[in-house]
């Protein structure tokens, strides 16, 4: 499971902290308000990636599950929607920002955070693993506009997108398809392809992702690539709930709920690398 609170909240009030991004004209009052606000987005991450993690019966998981889910909606998400307004009071004040690098970039989050301050809860169906997904949401939509709204997200990275039919289509639960698949491997990208540790400095027309998409009589194709670091683990277990290798490593369920979810819909997901990319991803998806 890796439960996300959007970077909309974390990567603007961590640039905020840093007072090069800034200039003389920011109102130095607002610093031990910033500071407060991300021992707040700390906490809100903290409880998110406790959900799921429980001591209860496997009888009992779901009710102690739906608990910590309804604390979700009564406390967390007003806790982030004070965040958007809180955000709100900087869209407008470009002179509060230095020209730098820095500065500019932390204005162009700044401008969208507000309408970007929400959380994703990703891998919440491993409590879930024999129950099947519900066919009731499922409709047909254009693939490249909900693959380019995930992995247009990706910040300093250079996305290419190679689709020679835009008007590609499937028919699954696109909400579902979109968390446990498309953003389970923008996270793995993020977080082990490109470490901000390792990466910050670097260009980004050298930090490259490649997304293609194909189709042919019965299955739709998304190959999903990048020149960041190779996978040193074991291949053979990638998709194993609970499995990570490197430094960077979390919890171990992001890819295998976007195996388990694609098998279900009678697809796949494979650890596929192919001659210009060490680090490739085939997602199989029935036509």
């Amino acid at each position: 499971m890796i439960p996300v609170v959007k970077l909309a909240i974390s990567k603007p009030i961590e640039a905020l902290l840093d007072t090069s991004n800034l200039t003389n004209d920011f109102p130095t009052y607002l610093l031990p308000v910033i500071r407060s606000k991300k021992t707040e987005a700390d906490d809100i991450m903290l409880y998110l990636s406790s959900i799921g993690c429980t001591e209860a019966t496997k009888e009992n998981e779901v009710v102690q599950l739906e608990k910590q889910i309804e604390f979700v909606v009564n406390s967390v998400i007003p806790k982030i929607k004070e965040f958007s307004l809180f955000f709100q009071q900087f869209r407008d004040k470009d002179f509060y920002f230095s020209q730098t690098d820095g500065g500019q970039r932390l204005l162009g989050l700044i401008q969208k955070a507000p309408s970007r301050c929400e959380i994703s809860c990703q891998g919440l169906s491993k409590l879930k693993i024999d129950s099947p997904i519900s066919s009731s949401h499922n409709k047909s939509f254009r693939l490249i506009e909900v693959v380019e709204e995930v992995f247009d997200e990706l910040d300093n990275i250079n996305v290419i997108y190679k689709c020679s039919d835009r008007d590609v289509q499937i028919c699954t639960n696109k909400a579902d398809f979109q968390t446990e698949v498309l953003q389970n491997i923008a996270e793995n990208i993020k977080r082990h392809a490109f470490p901000y540790a390792e990466y910050a400095n670097k260009l980004v027309i050298d930090k490259v992702v490649e997304i293609q998409i194909t189709k042919d009589d019965d299955k739709v194709l998304i190959r999903v690539s990048n020149n960041g670091n190779p996978f040193k683990g074991n291949t053979d277990n990638l998709f194993n709930a609970g499995y990570h290798s490197g430094k960077y490593g979390r919890t171990g369920f992001g890819l295998a709920s976007a195996k388990q979810f694609m098998q279900k819909i009678g697809g796949d997901i494979q650890f596929s690398p192919v001659n210009n990319y060490q680090v490739s991803f085939l997602i199989t998806i029935p036509n």
